[in-house]
């Protein structure tokens, strides 16, 4: 637990609610300073630095439960990259891939790896 915290990155592809998600599981930390910089991106010049401030609470948090031999178990996980797929087997959004967060609960199976286009035919 907390591997991806502390950067490191691993291919996954997870059965949700009968989509499959694929992509690199990351930390909450890179998820929310990204997702921050994604937000500040769309915003004009004099309010991007308030949607940094917006998330930075959140990456701290992030940042904190490493440090805290007491924190609770992880609910949530985040992909770096992620694309979807669905029946047909092609990838959502077919033109990128995006930052991805969702419930642990929520999951399935899964399988070590990242599923490809090709691979969902």
């Amino acid at each position: 637990m907390g591997l991806a915290e502390n950067g490191l990155e691993f291919a996954v592809t997870l059965n949700v609610g009968g989509f499959l998600v694929s992509g690199l599981v990351a930390g909450g930390n890179s998820y929310f300073k990204r997702v921050g910089a994604e937000f500040a991106n769309v915003l004009p010049e004099d309010a991007q630095g308030t949607a940094a401030e917006f998330f930075a609470p959140m990456v701290e948090l992030y940042d904190n439960l490493e440090k805290d031999p007491a924190a609770p178990p992880r609910a949530l996980i985040h992909l770096k990259n992620a694309s979807f797929f669905n029946t047909h087997g092609a990838p959502l959004p077919n033109n990128r891939s995006v930052w991805w967060r969702g419930k642990l609960s929520a999951v399935d199976g899964f399988k070590t790896g990242e599923l490809g286009a090709a691979d969902a035919d």
